[in-house]
């Protein structure tokens, strides 16, 4: 249900398929068809998914093999829905593209921690690009092969320079998963 009642949400649905109707494209390759990534259908984003005509990733439908889960021999997360995965890494994706952040003191920009999940053996590494506007600095730091393993889980600290639509790009080997997510930044009380 919608937070808001009959007579506003009707200019919202306007809205959305104004935006679908436009050319509201795919953001690219998906890494493992090399078809278009899939987006979230309005009836599945909140309203905050959408603002900006962020091209938020959804998921495939797909589930990480076992071993992807594992942590130290753990099965981490039971979740049976929202990952995307190209066979070597996977990643379980935010609530309808919205990742929140926690602005971090000092600076413009803000920071989380993200969870990727492997497959295959390997490094992972992270880079982020904003979807539109203007640049913005971006940076990650990925846990080793040494503190996690070589497959499983690896936790990454992302850290945006700013709010916005953001493709955030995991590199294994020569696979790489690019996720387009809505970045929210929160403050904690």
């Amino acid at each position: 249900m919608l937070p808001f009642g009959p007579r506003r949400g009707a200019p919202l649905a306007a809205l959305i398929a104004a935006v679908v109707l436009t050319g509201c494209t795919s953001p690219g390759p998906h890494p493992s068809r090399g078809a278009a990534s899939p987006l979230l259908a309005p009836s599945d984003a909140s309203p905050a998914a959408w603002s900006g005509h962020c091209p938020v990733t959804r998921s495939t439908g797909a589930q990480p093999p076992p071993v992807a889960r594992l942590n130290f021999g753990t099965v981490l997360t039971s979740s049976k829905e929202g990952w995307i995965g190209n066979g070597r890494l996977w990643a379980e994706l935010p609530s309808y593209g919205v990742l929140l952040t926690t602005v971090q003191s000092g600076t413009r920009g803000s920071a989380t921690k993200f969870g990727w999940f492997r497959a295959t053996p390997g490094q992972v590494s992270v880079s982020g690009t904003p979807v539109g506007g203007l640049p913005a600095p971006f940076h990650s730091e990925v846990g080793t092969v040494p503190e996690y393993g070589s497959t499983g889980f690896v936790p990454s600290g992302l850290h945006f320079g700013r709010p916005g639509c953001w493709r955030v790009t995991g590199s294994l080997g020569r696979g790489r998963l690019s996720i387009v997510m809505l970045v929210e930044p929160t403050t904690l009380p």
